[in-house]
């Protein structure tokens, strides 16, 4: 073997090496990286943030399948695509986020801001769905987005969203690419990009606590802002992000 054959192995086995070690690296779990890896994505933090029982948010939804407009037709929708809801409270959870501050006009507010999930499932499928919600409160104004999010075959990469809007008392549900799509892109601007993908288990629940939990105020900040949609009586503690 003369030596630029052998100078050729040794790179080839230098090259498996470094590859092996970076499969390692991403194929990781999340519990693994720890803490939060990123900056928050605005400078109007909240007074208070708080993770839902999730036990509630799971009966909240149970009970407005039966009451309320836009979550029936998000549930007509999905049981359409073969979906049916998981009930537990292991398969919903929620975020809020309370804010004080001064609105355009100078005057002293309070604002909150809450994402809910519940996860839904088909069987012998591995496409995974959830129908959440987006509630943003400030100074006598309320916005209520309600959604749904499909990754077919379990892909994030192909993900579907799917807006819940309310006209004259009915309900219908068309595709957008709205929440999520915004939430996503300005996480992954914040610099919070590792988790966006290892969070990722083909469970919605538990990836946005995932993101919630890893990316911190990148993901709940811009969980926020793209909920409020630049509204002019939210974006004072939330930010201007146009969903």
């Amino acid at each position: 073997m003369n030596s630029k054959s052998r100078s050729l192995i040794a790179g080839l086995i230098i090259c498996t090496l470094l590859l092996g070690n970076l499969v390692a690296v991403m194929a990781q779990p999340p519990e693994d990286k720890g803490k939060s890896e990123s900056k928050p994505a605005d400078e109007n933090k909240p007074i208070k943030s708080e993770k839902l029982k999730s036990d509630d948010v799971a009966k909240e939804f149970n009970a407005k399948r039966n009451t309320d407009n836009k979550i029936k037709a998000a549930d007509d929708f999905l049981k359409g695509k073969g979906f049916s809801a998981k009930t537990k409270a292991e398969d919903a959870m929620g975020q809020k986020d309370t804010f004080k501050g001064k609105d355009e006009q100078g005057n002293d507010q309070e604002s909150t801001s809450a994402l809910k999930a519940q996860n839904y499932e088909k069987k012998g499928s591995k496409d995974a769905a959830a129908i959440a919600e987006v509630e943003v409160v400030s100074g006598g104004e309320k916005r209520i987005y309600s959604f749904v999010l499909i990754a077919p075959d379990g892909d994030l990469n192909k993900t579907e969203e799917y807006a819940v809007e309310e006209s004259d008392g009915k309900a219908k549900v068309e595709k957008a690419h709205s929440w999520w799509s915004c939430t996503f892109y300005r996480t992954q601007n914040c610099g919070c990009v590792y988790p966006l993908y290892s969070c990722w288990n083909g469970n919605w629940v538990y990836y946005l606590n995932c993101l919630a939990y890893r990316c911190g105020w990148c993901f709940i900040g811009a969980a926020n802002c793209c909920g409020c949609d630049c509204n002019w009586w939210c974006r004072w503690a939330v930010g201007c992000c146009d969903a």
